[in-house]
């Protein structure tokens, strides 16, 4: 089992197997962007998971964390430097 998982996009139709594969006390980062480098927005996790429908997605959904690559490329050059 994994103990971290780096989703870049952040797509809640990938949380039913990312739970599959990761550790129960595994962490679980969102970065939130698309292909084409823009970032991507998804819609409330709270609209999307149910606990009855879907127990593996919001489990995961729970252990998320945001991580904005965006604002990190601003405020850090020096760490996305060539």
């Amino acid at each position: 089992k994994m103990d971290v998982i780096i989703d870049t996009v952040g797509d809640y139709d990938s949380y039913t197997s990312f739970y599959d594969v990761m550790a129960s006390s595994g962490r679980f980062v969102r970065m939130n962007t698309t292909s084409c480098g823009e970032k991507f927005v998804p819609k409330h996790a709270e609209d999307f998971f149910s606990v009855w429908e879907d127990f593996k997605g919001s489990s995961v959904n729970r252990m998320a964390v945001d991580y904005d690559i965006f604002d990190s490329f601003h405020k850090e050059k020096e760490v996305f430097k060539n």
